[in-house]
């Protein structure tokens, strides 16, 4: 015996957690008679084997040789019931945010688009940083850093003082040497 699929939870019987349902089945008649958890009876009838519908899921009986057995179900949480993955995808589609005004997926999106927007203004900002930056680190190095121009001129200068002072020194030094020569 194999759950061959859930049809209708909400089928009158169907078989859950203090309702169960009891299969009498005779497969050498091909009937089968269900019972409640009280053991009344809720009908029978034959089936095409080796499916049985019945109380709103079907299942598949794979014995081919005469005899009468019986199973009890309880699909309460039976595999194959997709009743939780329906809820989940109804949750994508209801307004449950902000006071029933607002659904999951409206809320993602906004989201998304807030963290876009604050990753752009982040950029923005690191980049007029940036700018401001190099701006102030230019004129520091423009104020307190070296000009070559500037530093040749001065060393031009500072040469032609120099030379200026070894002519002043060489004309005293032959002014004195002329006066003790001529004092001799």
């Amino acid at each position: 015996m194999s759950i061959v699929s859930i049809d209708d939870r909400n089928a009158a019987n169907f078989p859950v957690k203090d309702g169960e349902v009891t299969f009498k089945i005779d497969t050498a008649a091909n009937t089968y008679e269900a019972f409640d958890k009280e053991g009344k009876s809720l009908g029978s009838s034959s089936f095409t084997p080796p499916e049985i519908s019945a109380f709103g899921f079907t299942f598949a009986v794979d014995s081919k040789a005469p005899a009468t057995d019986s199973f009890t179900f309880d699909l309460s949480i039976a595999s194959g019931d997709n009743s939780n993955v329906q809820a989940m995808t109804e949750i994508s589609d209801k307004k449950l945010m902000e006071n029933g005004k607002a659904t999951i997926n409206d809320i993602f999106e906004q989201t998304k688009q807030d963290v876009a927007s604050d990753a752009k203004a982040a950029q923005i900002r690191e980049e007029s940083a940036t700018a401001l930056y190099k701006q102030a680190s230019d004129r520091v190095a423009g104020v307190s850093g070296v000009n070559l121009d500037e530093e040749a001129g001065n060393l031009i200068r500072f040469q032609q003082a120099y030379q200026a002072s070894a002519r002043i020194m060489t004309t005293a030094s032959e002014l004195f040497d002329t006066l003790l020569s001529a004092g001799r």
